[in-house]
């Protein structure tokens, strides 16, 4: 579990239960997801349980080919300073392009990769970006501490910590760089809105004195 108890940036005392809701944003946790790569997953056996080791795998897969529903999974073994096999049979080499059953992917050694990880399987999984954002929305909690409305306190459950760390730095990251898109989205609209009156105005303006023009002119004629 990760908790951050002191979040008060941007966050308006009046609306606290509309910044609730923009951060419990399906949306917003996404792009999260997508930013940390948080809907692979890679898992080690160990003794009697398996472990999430998120960013301390000896290797990252990146996968090529487009999201589908459901899970894709596959393991990877590390076999020498080159090599790894893939679901326990085939040997590919360090950073090659490699088709498989769930699509085209890449082996790419991480800073962890050494002898010591040589026949450990590493279980890889992936799921949709959606449906990693839908289960980490189920597991964050976001609650006012002492009715102080300036102050939302986060908590995330997660099986890796650090992960579960990254996650709300990110969503934190996500949250106020929306908020400043936003508000420059209605400062353009606001400047937009202006331009297109003062626009509106000239031109009426110039339809009043052209009006008047004429009637002095009429005018002149008239007397003369």
């Amino acid at each position: 579990t990760a908790r951050l108890d002191s979040y008060n940036n941007l966050i308006n005392k009046t609306s606290v239960s509309n910044e609730i809701l923009q951060f419990k944003s399906k949306n917003l946790m996404t792009q999260v997801v997508k930013r940390l790569d948080a809907n692979v997953n890679y898992k080690v056996d160990a003794r009697l349980r398996t472990n999430e080791v998120y960013t301390g795998s000896p290797v990252k897969v990146v996968f090529l080919s487009e999201e589908v529903q459901g899970t894709q999974a596959l393991s990877v073994t590390p076999k020498d300073e080159n090599n790894v096999i893939i679901n326990g049979t085939k040997t590919v080499a360090l950073n090659d392009t490699l088709s498989t059953n769930i699509g085209r992917l890449v082996v790419i050694p991480t800073s962890h990769y050494d002898s010591s990880w040589y026949g450990r399987e590493v279980k890889v999984s992936r799921v949709p970006a959606t449906t990693a954002a839908s289960a980490f929305l189920s597991r964050l909690m976001i609650r006012q501490p002492n009715d102080d409305a300036s102050i939302l306190s986060f908590s995330l459950q997660d099986f890796n910590r650090e992960r579960a760390k990254d996650v709300l730095n990110v969503l934190f990251e996500e949250y106020n760089k929306q908020t400043i898109a936003d508000k420059n989205q209605v400062a353009i609209n606001t400047a937009n809105f202006i331009e297109e009156r003062l626009q509106l105005i000239e031109a009426e303006l110039g339809q009043v004195e052209g009006q008047l023009e004429s009637f002095k002119v009429a005018h002149t004629l008239m007397d003369a």
